[in-house]
C-alpha cells in the first residue's frame, strides 16, 4: 500500500509540472498536519516544523525536480528527517539513496540498515534489503546488521 501511495504521488507530481506556489501538491501519507493537498510553501513549512509526511513529500519534490529544482542532497536530507521519525516510506527512499549514492555517499551498509528497519512494514524493503545483502561481504553484513539494530533502537518503525 505504501508503494502504491508513493507511485500515485509521483504520477500526481508529474501532472503538476510547472506548478507554482499557488497550485496544490498531494501530500504523501497524509497522516500529518496537512490536508490531502497543500501549496508548496505549506508543505515546506510543515516539513520544517517536523511533520514526517510533509518531509517525505518535500524530499520527493526535490528528488523529482518537477516542482522545484532537482536537488538529490536536499531530498536525502528530508528523507532522513522523515525516516528518523519512523516514516517507513522515507526509510525505503533513504535506503535507495544510500544504495545508489543519490544525494549521499554510496553506502551499502547504511542502505541495508534502512531497508531492514522499513521491512517491518513494507515488503519491497525486505526485497531491496536482501538484494543489498547479496553484495555485502560477511564483515560488511555484520556491520549492517549492527547498524540496523541501532536504527531500530533509536528510531523504531512506522509511527
Amino acid at each position: 500500500m505504501h508503494l502504491f501511495k508513493s507511485a500515485l504521488f509521483c504520477v500526481a507530481i508529474v501532472a503538476l509540472v510547472g506548478c507554482n506556489q499557488e497550485q496544490t501538491i498531494p501530500v504523501t501519507g497524509n497522516g500529518g498536519s496537512l490536508t490531502a493537498f497543500a501549496g508548496f510553501d505549506d508543505v515546506k513549512q510543515a516539513a520544517a516544523a517536523g511533520d514526517a509526511d510533509a518531509q517525505l513529500t518535500l524530499a520527493r519534490l526535490y528528488a523529482e525536480g518537477d516542482v522545484v529544482r532537482e536537488d538529490a542532497a536536499a531530498a536525502a536530507k528530508w528523507y532522513l528527517l522523515a525516516a528518523e521519525q519512523g516514516q517507513s516510506d522515507a526509510q525505503v527512499w533513504l535506503g535507495m539513496a544510500y544504495e545508489t549514492g543519490q544525494g549521499v555517499p554510496m553506502d551499502r551498509v547504511e542502505a541495508y540498515a534502512w531497508f531492514d528497519i522499513a521491512s517491518a512494514s513494507i515488503k519491497n524493503a525486505e526485497l531491496r534489503r536482501d538484494g543489498v545483502k547479496a553484495l555485502l561481504s560477511s564483515s560488511q553484513l555484520t556491520l549492517a546488521e549492527r547498524r540496523a539494530t541501532e536504527l531500530v533502537e533509536k528510531y523504531g518503525n512506522e509511527k
